[in-house]
């Protein structure tokens, strides 16, 4: 006679994409307590017609998102293999620090677009082309930053997945 099997787990309950760059999975572990896993597209950018900043900070996560996803893979994995004593010629790749800094900001590159913004909240009377002043003016010279000449509302970023024109109307 054969041992009584385990009854079978119910199939993982699988969540509905969000804007097609993250999925997740949930399933009920033997012990009753619930496991998720979740899978985020670090490539998913999203570039419109007009971009505000619900695009900026979606853009800004991915770029946080590629920068951890560079570190681990080969900024970590360099540093162990030289720990190791293992000789490996080093990657080079496309680093997206600067962009990272340009939004967020950093003590190197200032307080960044996010401070910026945070800065023209603030101001008694700040305005959409007051705020874009105040970014030509800080972040010009930034290589991620793009200053739209023919645009009385508009910027640019030059992300690690290419450029993207920002609108600043209603921020």
């Amino acid at each position: 006679r054969r041992p009584a099997l385990p009854p079978t787990p119910p199939p993982p309950r699988v969540g509905r994409p969000r804007r097609g760059s993250a999925l997740a999975a949930r399933a009920q572990a033997p012990d009753g307590s619930e496991r998720i896993i979740g899978v985020v597209d670090i490539f998913g950018f999203e570039v419109f017609g007009v971009n505000s900043l619900e695009q900026l900070c979606i853009n800004f996560a991915n770029e946080k998102l590629q920068r951890l996803f560079l570190g681990v893979l080969f900024d970590e994995t360099q540093a162990r293999y030289e720990r190791e004593g293992v000789r490996v010629d080093s990657v080079r790749y496309d680093d997206n620090q600067a962009v990272v800094e340009l939004i967020g900001g950093s003590s190197r590159a200032g307080p960044g677009l996010f401070g910026l913004l945070a800065e023209e909240c603030v101001f008694p009377k700040g305005s959409d082309a007051s705020h874009l002043q105040q970014l030509i003016g800080a972040c010009q010279k930034h290589p991620c930053f793009v200053e739209k000449r023919t645009s009385v509302d508009c910027f640019a970023v030059v992300h690690y997945a290419g450029e993207v024109t920002y609108s600043v109307e209603g921020v």
